[in-house]
């Protein structure tokens, strides 16, 4: 049996009479805070004369005939005392969340102050993703629906306005910076300094207009603060072509009116692609008008001016064409002479018209009505009927009479053929159906609305319908914007016809054909050689 170890107490006492010894096991057997006030006592008596001090704990021995240091860390604190309950330690202080853990201020709704008179108050940008390509401006107790006014002609007008809402359009589906201006007066016109501005009205009950992205959340949405009533609501775009787009929504009290275009945006005519130079000098009619429909106008032009110098009518149709376009009218007038005495040089009766026609054109350019008599001499009198109806007599454009019940005739042909079983599925036929119909009943009006450039089914003649409507209504620069999303779509009937001279001989589309324009027309790969 091994021999009991000898505690510390023990190993340092061995010396000590009986009564010394008992003291310090007996602290071992008290609760803690007992034993940490007896080792206390302890360490602070004096040791006797020669004799070391009872060392304290983690504290070296004193030297002998001087009293022991009491241990500086064996003090005890004010809890240790016995029979007292622990007082627990004092909380440590919350940390305050960081600023970056709050809302972020743009999901705020923002106001904005009244107005004093004959002044403005304008919020900060702020960005808005304009999802479907659309952002609303809406009295937030309204509950507007645009999804009927939403129309083709709305979106090409990038406005649309119903009871209670203001739609306005994007350029495209992204973010955009928006600026909220409130105006006691109306503002001043600033058109000219934005790429499109538009004019609507909204009815506010509440005092207050929200504006915010199609698919956001309302209660979220930037506000400010207005009288109720009815507001004039101008939305001015910047940034279209290049991006990123801006948007500056102006309000000011105002009577109540339809949503309008102030100033349009056409998008910047795409520089025309390098004629691709032929590996071949073309040696045939067929072969140097195919050249001209790709672009190469001088190379074509050279042949066929060299065709025609040999008698060949159909080269002098397609050169007279290339000269009308260039704006050479004295040019145009021997060549165009040519084919009408000699018809059968083409298949198609449309190079006889199409060319009385120039010559007309040519008479008026040039003040020399003997041209259209000289020519009319020539004209095969076979033909007398037809030289009579396209050489002596401009063409017909007059604007189109509808009869008085037209349009219910019109609607009554749409809803046959919208629940019929022809156009089942069939969106797009059934459009271009519709479109027709229009043009059949003579709805200008509806042929606009109609206008679908994202829609196969609408040609290049039916830009012609859609751009003599607009021209009427003296919506010159989208007549031509119409008309130049389809140059490329443009087809020849015969092989002699080289570009779309309805655009020189029409009555209300020549004035659009500037002699940028008509070099544009050039510059364009066109029928079939696309």
């Amino acid at each position: 049996m091994s021999k009991p170890r000898a505690s510390a107490t023990d190993k340092t006492d061995r010396n000590k009479p009986a009564r010394a010894t008992k003291k310090a096991p007996a602290a071992a057997h008290k609760p803690p805070a007992t034993r940490a006030r007896a080792a206390t006592i302890t360490a602070a008596r004096p040791a006797k004369p020669g004799k070391p001090a009872k060392p304290a704990k983690a504290t070296k021995p004193a030297k002998p005939g001087k009293p022991a240091k009491p241990a500086k860390a064996t003090k005890p604190a004010t809890a240790t005392r016995p029979g007292t309950a622990t007082k627990p330690a004092k909380p440590a202080k919350a940390t305050r969340p960081a600023t970056a853990t709050r809302p972020a201020t743009a999901t705020r709704p923002a106001t904005a102050a009244k107005p004093a008179a004959g002044k403005k108050a304008a919020a900060r940008p702020f960005t808005l993703f304009a999802d479907y390509r659309q952002i609303h401006v809406c009295d937030p107790h309204a509950g507007g629906d645009l999804s009927d006014a939403w129309t083709v002609q709305a979106v090409e007008d990038r406005v649309a306005s119903a009871a209670g809402v203001v739609g306005i359009g994007t350029e495209a589906v992204d973010d955009v910076r928006v600026t909220i201006e409130v105006h006691a007066a109306p503002p001043a016109d600033d058109a000219a300094a934005w790429d499109h501005v538009t004019l609507a009205s909204l009815a506010v009950t509440d005092g207050a207009v929200a504006v915010l992205g199609c698919t956001d959340y309302l209660p979220d949405a930037r506000r400010v603060q207005v009288a109720p009533g009815t507001w004039r609501v101008r939305a001015s775009h910047r940034g279209l072509a290049k991006g990123p787009e801006q948007i500056r929504v102006q309000l000011w009290p105002g009577s109540a009116c339809a949503a309008k275009v102030e100033r349009r945006w056409s998008p910047p005519a795409s520089p025309p692609p390098p004629p691709v130079p032929s590996t071949r000098r073309p040696r045939s009619v067929k072969q140097a008008t195919q050249a001209a429909r790709r672009a190469e106008t001088q190379l074509a032009l050279e042949v066929l001016t060299a065709l025609a110098g040999a008698g060949d009518a159909a080269a002098a149709a397609a050169a007279a064409e290339l000269h009308a376009f260039a704006g050479a009218w004295a040019e145009v007038v021997p060549l165009a002479t040519a084919l009408v005495a000699n018809p059968a040089a083409v298949y198609a009766g449309n190079v006889f018209t199409d060319q009385c026609r120039l010559l007309r054109r040519a008479a008026r350019e040039l003040d020399d009505p003997g041209i259209i008599k000289r020519a009319a001499k020539v004209v095969p009198a076979n033909l007398a009927a037809r030289r009579d109806a396209c050489l002596l007599r401009d063409l017909d454009a007059r604007a189109p009479r509808p009869e008085r019940d037209a349009r219910a005739s019109f609607a009554d042909a749409v809803a046959t053929a919208t629940t019929g079983k022809r156009f089942a599925g069939k969106p797009e036929a059934l459009a271009a159906h519709c479109f027709a119909l229009a043009s059949v009943y003579g709805l200008d009006d509806e042929l606009v609305a109609r206008w679908d450039p994202g829609n196969p089914g609408l040609g290049f003649d039916q830009a012609v319908e859609v751009a003599r409507a607009l021209a009427r209504a003296n919506d010159l620069a989208r007549a031509w914007a119409v008309l130049e999303q389809r140059l490329s779509d443009w087809y020849p009937v015969d092989v002699a016809q080289v570009a779309p001279v309805i655009l020189l001989v029409d009555r209300w589309l020549a004035p659009l054909m500037t002699p940028a324009r008509c070099a544009q027309v050039l510059a364009t790969r066109r029928g079939g050689e696309a």
